[in-house]
């Protein structure tokens, strides 16, 4: 197994479902939800350039530090087409910044091409109802009508992002789950050089193994694995079973704040 790869990309981790990637002229950042998580010291602050936000879906930890990033960088924001319209709301952004990402819709920006994917988030407890009141009482959302009606989209609608760059490296972004068919045929059509996948113990680990074998992917990396709980015990226990029984793909353990090279 290389523990180099020659990919000519870098990207860096800051918590929970975030990354900041480098795609030489663009940077695109994930899902930033920073400066809230008490498991780094990291802030939004740690972002040194955004020229995108790629938004999965409207949950209070994929979002918090969009309104601080986009007062700082102006980026363009890419989401699910029902998130968009609570999002500008929430955030207060412009209409002319916000791309509503149908299943399938890709923008080429030169240096990079971004795909949106549909895809499901782990199961819930509660039906609408419940959930619901949950939202509503939740002191995260604050009685704030716009963010409660963005954490609703969030339950329901998810996009995953597929990156592809001008000589063809493909970086998936994946955070929902593999208990439908669907996902994981869509995990198995599209064969990345690089997956970020979501590892919290839902999926067995034997199976996130197969998933990678039948992606064909050349590096893994696993993301939320701070937040809800601490999943870092689980994400090791990927990466070892990950080397016994698939060592031809680089396992890499991110760090908070720290560039990995590719």
């Amino acid at each position: 197994m290389s523990e180099k790869n020659n990919f000519g990309l870098r990207l860096k981790w800051l918590g929970c479902a975030c990354f900041e990637m480098d795609f030489g002229n663009v940077t695109v950042v994930n899902d930033p939800w920073i400066t809230p998580n008490a498991k780094t010291e990291l802030t939004w602050e740690a972002v040194e350039k955004c020229d995108y936000i790629t938004l999965t879906h409207g949950h209070y930890d994929h979002t918090l530090d969009i309104p601080a990033l986009v007062e700082r960088f102006d980026p363009y924001i890419l989401c699910g087409e029902n998130t968009a319209l609570p999002l500008m709301r929430w955030a207060d952004l412009s209409p002319m910044k916000v791309y509503p990402m149908y299943h399938d819709m890709e923008l080429d920006l030169e240096d990079v091409k971004i795909k949106a994917l549909s895809g499901r988030h782990t199961p819930l407890p509660g039906n609408e109802s419940e959930r619901k009141i949950n939202r509503e009482k939740s002191p995260v959302n604050a009685g704030d009508p716009n963010l409660i009606e963005l954490s609703f989209w969030g339950d329901f609608e998810y996009r995953n992002f597929l990156f592809t760059t001008p000589d063809g490296v493909k970086i998936f972004i994946w955070g929902n789950t593999l208990d439908r068919p669907d996902q994981r045929a869509i995990l198995r059509q599209l064969k990345p050089d690089i997956a970020i996948l979501q590892i919290t113990g839902r999926n067995p680990i034997d199976k996130v193994v197969d998933i990678c074998k039948d992606m064909e992917c050349k590096v893994l990396i696993p993301n939320h694995i701070d937040f809800p709980k601490d999943y870092t015990a689980i994400a090791t226990e990927l990466g070892e079973e990950m080397a016994k029984n698939a060592p031809e793909i680089r396992f890499i353990y991110p760090e908070y704040g720290k560039w990995i090279e590719l």
